[in-house]
């Protein structure tokens, strides 16, 4: 083709489209290419993953809440009285709590020997790291010993006060007071004699039976048990003896007695029940010795155990999980022992007490009201999917609408109804959040946003939520090993508010995931 005919073809229209066509043709293949997909990954990470949880209240004048307790329990402290001033966490009642407490230091003293454990499989023994541990076993063989000793002694001990104070200040009351028929001396009505005389007896055969549980003690019996039984003992001696305050108190100075006699009765039968308080509570220490140090022998024996065990991966992985259930056996019995308490949930004045020192006192009953310093509280209803995890003294933080998210308050959850109320269908429960200080912009009728903040667990492997997976109801992640991409099991735990989920096991800090 020559240079003439070329002219005469571009001169054509038609060459002008077909130019165009064929432009827009590549324009559009290349727009719409295939493009390979952008692999995103994140880090597991060491990080502290708290469980928080959002609602929608609105502000309500305070009035009052009243307190109750979670168990039931013989009331052993009331510190307060009606119209006292108190502050936010002070405990209001305590109820008896010798076995909790052991629980609670079983647990803790479980939750160190697994931390121990893993400890040790991670670093590994030395030889004579090995031969320090043969000799902490026999230190802890030697110190619980010694601990179930001085158990022994203190049951003994606590007998013979016990003993000497019902001789001394108790059966005096009485005519022939260690027989069947035992006579209180003073004029008191008929009902109140039969009570006292009868308890008297009873009084006298617990002793009996109390000094004979005890007499051959050796370091091999059931100390613990010894224990809990001396302390049933105390506590119905100790019923005995507040009944004979009560009528003691009651009497009135007559010929035959003066003032200054019912006085010297008063003091006397004082002494007896603080003779079997302090008792009490002296068996509990000693109790809870004997449980520390039995742990402490435990430990010292599991860890010359771990001497043979080697530190494989899947063994320091199954330690990490022992640790991580031994804190939650800490947490639960922190829980219980908290169920024996009334604490103040905020600041306020104590309106009403209806419980009395040694009265048995039944779960869910109102106890103890509290009016708020606070003129104003948060009205929410908490949905039955998230009811578990509110409880009252539970702290949140609070932002009002009307003065922007900038402006933050703090409250606690001070009461939570047991009883559903439906809205719209759907089953909710209403609760209460007392601010914890006082501030002049707080105003009725706000819309509050609260941030309820619930379980913390620091310094723990966490990822992001989005990137676990749930197959067949077991979690995966997808995890990067150089150029190859495994799935992989995890345990997860709690689920923070900010999308973080804490990993228990299956991952460490530091690995690959894969999220797409």
């Amino acid at each position: 083709m020559n240079f003439s005919s070329f002219r005469q073809i571009i001169r054509r229209p038609v060459f002008y489209i077909v130019l165009i066509i064929i432009i827009l043709g590549l324009a559009i293949g290349f727009l719409f290419r295939p493009r390979q997909a952008k692999e995103t990954t994140v880090k597991a990470i060491v990080a502290t993953v708290r469980e928080e949880m959002s609602l929608t209240g609105r502000v309500e004048p305070a009035d009052l809440v009243e307190l109750s307790l979670e168990r039931t329990g013989r009331a052993t402290w009331i510190p307060i009285e009606a119209g006292q001033k108190v502050f936010a966490g002070e405990v209001l009642l305590a109820t008896e709590a010798g076995g909790l407490s052991a629980d609670k230091a079983k647990a803790e003293a479980s939750l160190l020997r697994e931390k121990a454990l893993l400890a040790e499989l991670v670093r590994g023994k030395r030889p004579e790291e090995r031969a320090l541990d043969a000799v902490k076993v026999a230190n802890a063989e030697a110190a619980l010993l010694d601990e179930k000793k001085n158990l022994i002694s203190t049951l003994s001990s606590a007998f013979t006060s016990v003993d000497d104070a019902f001789g001394t200040a108790v059966d005096p009351l009485f005519d022939n007071p260690k027989s069947s028929s035992p006579f209180f001396k003073y004029s008191v009505d008929s009902a109140r004699k039969v009570n006292l005389e009868a308890g008297q007896i009873d009084s006298q055969s617990q002793l009996l039976k109390w000094r004979g549980d005890i007499r051959d003690m050796t370091v091999t019996a059931d100390l613990i048990r010894l224990g809990n039984i001396s302390r049933q003992y105390i506590s119905s001696l100790k019923e005995h003896a507040d009944f004979i305050a009560l009528v003691i108190n009651g009497l009135s100075p007559s010929t035959s007695l003066s003032a200054s006699s019912i006085s010297t009765l008063r003091s006397d039968v004082s002494g007896v029940r603080t003779t079997l308080d302090t008792e009490f509570s002296a068996i509990v220490s000693a109790e809870e010795a004997v449980t520390v140090a039995e742990s402490a022998l435990r430990l010292a024996r599991e860890q010359i155990k771990l001497n043979e065990a080697g530190s494989d991966p899947e063994k320091i992985k199954a330690q990490e999980a022992a640790v991580a259930s031994a804190m939650a056996s800490v947490s639960a019995a922190s829980a219980e022992l908290a169920k024996t308490m009334i604490r103040a949930p905020f600041a306020g004045v104590v309106g009403k007490i209806n419980a009395k020192r040694g009265e048995v006192i039944s779960a869910n009953v109102p106890i103890i009201s509290l009016i708020g310093a606070s003129p104003f509280e948060i009205e929410a209803f908490v949905s039955e999917a998230d009811v578990a995890r509110v409880s009252v003294g539970r702290k949140a933080h609070v932002t009002l609408d009307a003065l922007g998210l900038d402006v933050p308050f703090d409250a606690v959850v001070s009461s939570l109804e047991q009883a559903e109320t439906v809205l719209e269908g759907v089953p909710t429960y209403k609760t209460v959040f007392q601010f914890s200080k006082i501030d002049p912009r707080i105003k009725s009728g706000m819309t509050a946003n609260v941030d309820v903040i619930g379980d913390t667990r620091e310094n723990v492997v966490a990822l992001p939520g989005r990137a676990i997976s749930l197959k067949n109801g077991t979690k995966t992640v997808k995890v990067r090993e150089g150029e190859t991409v495994k799935e992989v099991v995890v345990e997860t735990g709690l689920r923070g508010g900010d999308g973080l989920v804490e990993i228990i096991s299956g991952l460490r800090e530091g690995d690959t995931v894969v999220l797409f």
